[in-house]
């Protein structure tokens, strides 16, 4: 992988864990039940998505399909977080990749070797157990915000990441 992907993870990881700082603390005694990094197609923006039961029940159908679409979800890093900075970074790498000669083969790589730093960051965090003593029922998975390749990177991503109860629960979300 390339180096900028493998320092990558490390960032995303270090970025999280302060945003997610924030998060818990606005969250306070509520449940998280799950967390997203969210992407574009270009993959030059990232933002995480957390919702909890509690604002489900609130403001939405437990048993609708929202529960799934982090766009509709409670609880994200804000302006100035330190994930917009990775946003930044990636917008910049986009750009130096756009000076060269890349083929669409060669974006899809690029494309590839992210969506593998993001899962990887994911991963990571859960391992860390960022989301609270409830980490271990936490559905976590990575997903593109403007994609018809959203569902299979979710549905690749939750199946990587999660124990196989949760996993299986989230790729019937749908049916």
């Amino acid at each position: 992988m390339e180096p900028f992907y493998l320092r990558l993870t490390e960032n995303i990881v270090e970025a999280v864990t302060a945003d997610l700082g924030k998060i818990l603390q606005e969250i306070g005694e509520e449940q998280i039940y799950a967390a997203a990094l969210v992407t574009d197609s270009d993959c030059i923006t990232l933002f995480l998505a957390v919702n909890t039961l509690e604002y489900l029940e609130e403001n939405g159908d437990p048993e609708g399909e929202e529960k799934w679409f982090p766009d509709e979800w409670g609880y994200s890093d804000g302006p100035g977080s330190s994930l917009e900075k990775i946003s930044r970074l990636l917008y910049e790498h986009n750009q130096a990749l756009s000076c060269g000669d890349d083929t669409e083969e060669d974006q899809e790589a690029h494309h590839q070797m992210f969506f593998e730093a993001v899962i990887s960051a994911l991963a990571r965090l859960k391992e860390q157990k960022a989301f609270g003593a409830n980490t271990g029922n936490v559905t976590c998975f990575l997903s593109i915000s403007d994609d018809e390749r959203a569902e299979e990177l979710e549905n690749r991503s939750a199946e990587r990441l999660n124990p196989p109860e949760l996993a299986e629960a989230f790729l019937k979300r749908f049916q």
